[in-house]
């Protein structure tokens, strides 16, 4: 008989730890969809010029660029969170991005994006600064 309660006991407790999980997961993914993982810029600068002034927000907000590959220059935030910036010429100056490619995941579940979203944020103010006619959206 107290093998049976032990095995009950057991049984439960691993739906209760399973049911935490899953509810700490959907808490993740409902705080992650508020969050802002790309900025764009329109400028009347060219794209030269317009690529160096976002790239410098972006190390303002504590970034660290690690490379270029193909017209597409990228920052780490933390050791997991990389963020991709593509800058292009348009008619009037020029355009840029910055985005988050993809979210990883951790043990099933998403990462926290939080961090994402104050850089981006601190980003664009530095940028406002560099920059005040930049359209930022």
């Amino acid at each position: 008989m107290g093998v049976v309660i032990a095995i009950v006991w057991i049984g439960g407790l691993a739906l209760i730890l399973a049911a935490i999980t899953s509810a700490r997961t959907r808490a993740r993914v409902a705080v992650n969809a508020r969050v802002h993982t790309s900025m764009e810029v329109s400028s009347t600068k060219g794209a030269e010029a317009l690529g160096s002034l976002v790239a410098q927000s972006l190390q303002d907000a504590g970034l660290h660029e690690t490379g270029s590959f193909d017209g597409t220059r990228f920052f780490r935030l933390d050791r997991v969170t990389q963020l991709e910036l593509r800058v292009w010429s348009t008619d009037d100056g020029a355009q840029a991005r910055v985005v988050l490619p993809k979210v990883r995941s951790t043990s099933g579940r998403p990462q926290k994006l939080g961090a994402v979203g104050s850089a981006l944020r601190s980003a664009e103010r530095s940028l406002r600064r560099l920059d005040p006619q930049a359209q930022i959206g």
